[in-house]
């Protein structure tokens, strides 16, 4: 009989992860542990060695993966994703506005902001971006990986 929720290779054929039982979950886990473990590339096989590791031992994947902020560190992964799309988002919007200065203004409420920009200055707000000329010009500067 064919599984209808595999290919020919074997694979299972899921669209969305959380329609799928706990034991698809875990294929899917196991599938791309060895996805990763296949690749040329050494950080990828390593990752791929660490989601193996956790299917086996069980623990705390964020620190098998090596995501775990030292104690007491701010820098969590979700912080340093917030801060890129931040930077990246405050670059197009000096570019749209014309200054880091400008900038400053209407982020801070002090001047509106032109209708162009309008959907930029909801975005930075909802990621709590910087609004001082000083913070601004700090966020945009290249970052330290």
């Amino acid at each position: 009989m064919v599984d209808l929720h595999r290919d020919a290779f074997g694979r299972l054929l899921i669209g969305d992860l959380a329609k799928a039982t706990f034991a698809q979950r875990v294929e899917v886990a196991r599938q791309l542990s060895g996805t990763f473990l296949a690749s040329d590339d050494v950080a990828t096989r390593s990752w791929g060695a660490g989601v193996g590791q956790w299917l086996r031992e069980g623990g705390d994947l964020a620190a098998v993966l090596g995501l775990r902020p030292d104690r007491g560190s701010h820098r969590t992964a979700q912080e340093i994703v917030r801060r890129d799309a931040v930077r990246s988002l405050l670059l197009r919007f000096i570019a749209v506005v014309g200054s880091q200065s400008r900038a400053a203004r209407i982020l801070s409420g002090a001047e509106a902001a032109p209708a162009a920009a309008a959907g930029l200055v909801q975005e930075l707000r909802a990621l709590r971006a910087p609004r001082s000329r000083r913070a601004i010009v700090a966020a945009v500067r290249p970052t330290q990986r």
